[in-house]
């Protein structure tokens, strides 16, 4: 009796997933043998093929995918990498098929049709966990003038409405199986104290009902990490990445691992008050304070408590790095940040210094020379860089600064996101208009006592209190908007800002989304600044940087009276904020924003915007 065995192999890639259904990716590898000969399997291949399409599914060419996933190799190899995918066959479900058949009659009632007797074994398994989704067997027939007519009678006829079936039973427990496990390694971790805290924050995502520290060693932590919920798995990774407790940065994403970064900017984030010293003689007296703020933003980890570094002479450092600690402890800022800038002997000599403001004791000091001052400081920041991130990863160096402690906070701290701010189309109508505002609490704590605002450039549109959303919920409020309060043309930027309780104080969130009408406004044209402007703007720039406040304060207003513009909004709005006038410089510091006369540059913009966020939270505590 001639025998003929036919094996098919489906590996199942990748799965995206949907509230409604299950989007599956397939391969399907055919085996055809007659007599023990392989035989062409393209008429097998497009038989099983066509059958999963019909159930849904997609089916990949194998050797389209194998070229792809080369070049892919390829480049994660080129740039250093090791690829932990080093097969398309890493598959997150494995669907067996085995199709065995004989001949079981050479003659059929004395015709010349050939019958065969064929077994069909599935078997479905998912690879993340091992559970067995399906395991089935069927017996099929065919007839045909001889054995491969027969079998091919069976792949046309009984296998497409048999892996219709076992398809949509596969799926459908697939679907049930929701149970999932991930390892995520984390790189650059500090300390094991560290990594534990980590997993305290990661249990607590959504989805997650498990998270253990399984393995640390010199900064590289690794975590298994446990579920339930197809849709919570496909989100884990965003899940991870935006959540700014958890400080870390998903740099690499599989089926089965993630690779993330802990975002030492993130966690060890302090307020700082600032100095520059620089002699009075120097022509570069008056802008060291802007030049310092640029150079602060090569330190992100340290954010100033106050506008504008004050500015010093050597003679009067030691005077002003006393009343500027006083002002840090009346705002309970525990660090002092002092730049000095003199000259040397071919050059420049720029020293940066972190001061304990409580007992006045330098934590951190680096310095640097340099052909020019602004290559001088560069270096000294890089080296106060690097100094700063070794010493902070002693736990005693940091509980000396001031930190708080990393495992408290990651698993009590609140978080609300703004999922989305979708506004109605404006219309030139007056009647008021409902916008939709979705939140998201991503933590495991309830967010109370938030505070919206909505507001455009200097004016407050909406300014109403909040429901609380629970631990890992989401939800919507209804935002009713006045177009008529924005004019009847152009676009206006409507800025969200939430502020709610979180512990320690107060915590915020914003968006900006634009609100145009069909119509734009005509560009304001150039104009000339008058006699008096340049004194009074440049007098408010030097009582600024002294930090004589209200002096500086009513020199911008002289200035912004004879010649409104971004540059004196944004003066105005500073100055105002180091006083305490929250409102008032929400206001400037909006106007400065979409000021067309001497506008911000893209630096100033984005300082503009974290001011802003400083703002609010200032008005929201009142």
């Amino acid at each position: 009796m001639g025998k003929l065995t036919c094996l098919v192999l489906f590996l199942v890639l990748a799965l995206a997933s949907s509230a409604a259904a299950q989007t599956v990716r397939a391969v399907v590898l055919p085996k055809y043998t007659l007599d023990d000969r392989a035989l062409d399997a393209s008429g097998l291949d497009a038989s099983v093929s066509e059958s999963l399409r019909r159930s849904g599914l997609r089916v990949v060419d194998l050797d389209s995918a194998l070229r792809a996933q080369r070049m892919v190799l390829s480049d994660e190899v080129k740039s250093g990498r090791v690829p932990n995918e080093l097969s398309v066959l890493n598959a997150d479900v494995l669907l067996a098929v085995q199709l065995r058949c004989a001949q079981s009659a050479a003659k059929v009632l004395e015709s010349k049709l050939q019958a065969v007797h064929c077994v069909i074994d599935s078997k479905v398994v998912s690879a993340s966990s091992g559970d067995v989704l399906l395991a089935q067997s069927e017996n099929l027939t065919g007839h045909g003038l001889n054995s491969q007519m027969a079998v091919q009678a069976v792949l046309d006829k009984r296998v497409p409405p048999w892996l219709t079936q076992v398809s949509t039973t596969w799926l459908a427990a697939w679907n049930g199986a929701n149970d999932w496990t991930v390892d995520l390694v984390v790189s650059r971790i500090s300390d094991r104290e560290t990594g534990q805290g980590l997993s305290q924050r990661l249990a607590q995502l959504p989805g997650v009902s498990d998270a253990r520290l399984v393995a640390y060693d010199h900064g590289l932590s690794k975590y298994a990490l446990s579920g339930r919920g197809r849709e919570q798995l496909s989100g884990l990774a965003d899940a991870i990445d935006s959540d700014a407790i958890l400080s870390l940065s998903v740099t690499y994403q599989t089926a089965h691992q993630l690779q993330a970064e802990f975002d030492f900017v993130k966690a060890y984030k302090q307020r700082v008050v600032a100095m520059s010293v620089i002699p009075r003689s120097s022509e570069l007296y008056t802008a060291a304070p802007e030049l310092m703020r640029s150079a602060l933003m090569s330190l992100p980890y340290l954010d100033m408590a106050h506008t504008l570094p004050l500015l010093s002479s050597p003679e009067d450092a030691r005077a002003m790095e006393t009343r500027l600690r006083d002002k840090a402890k009346s705002l309970r800022v525990p660090l002092l940040l002092a730049a000095q800038l003199v000259p040397g002997e071919t050059g420049w000599v720029a020293t940066l210094k972190l001061i304990d403001t409580q007992v006045g004791r330098t934590l951190t000091a680096a310095s640097a020379a340099d052909t020019s001052s602004t290559l001088a400081l560069g270096a000294a920041v890089r080296s106060f860089d690097e100094r700063f991130r070794e010493a902070i990863q002693a736990p005693s160096v940091r509980q000396r600064f001031g930190f708080d402690d990393l495992a408290h906070r990651l698993s009590n701290s609140a978080r609300l996101a703004i999922q989305s701010f979708q506004l109605p189309e404006r219309t030139a109508q007056a009647a008021p208009q409902a916008a939709t505002l979705t939140l998201r609490n991503a933590s495991q704590t309830p967010v109370r006592a938030a505070k919206l605002r909505v507001t455009s450039v200097d004016r407050e549109l909406i300014a109403q209190p909040l429901p609380d959303v629970a631990p890992g919920a989401t939800s919507q409020a209804s935002v009713i908007l006045d177009p008529g309060a924005l004019g009847a043309d152009g676009c206006a930027l409507l800025t969200a800002s939430i502020a709610y309780a979180a512990e320690g104080g107060f915590d915020h969130v914003e968006t900006v989304v634009p609100w145009c009408s069909n119509t734009k406004r005509a560009l304001t044209g150039p104009a000339t600044a008058p006699k008096g402007y340049g004194e009074s703007y440049t007098a408010a720039l030097r009582k600024h940087a002294e930090g004589e406040w209200q002096e500086a304060l009513a020199q911008y207003r002289k200035a912004d009276q004879l010649y409104t513009n971004a540059q004196t909004k944004r003066g105005l709005g500073m100055v105002e904020l180091d006083l305490g006038q929250a409102a008032a410089a929400e206001r400037d510091l909006r106007a400065a924003l979409s000021a067309e006369r001497d506008a911000l540059t893209e630096q100033q913009r984005a300082q503009v915007r974290h001011l802003l966020s400083r703002s609010h939270l200032a008005l929201a505590q009142r």
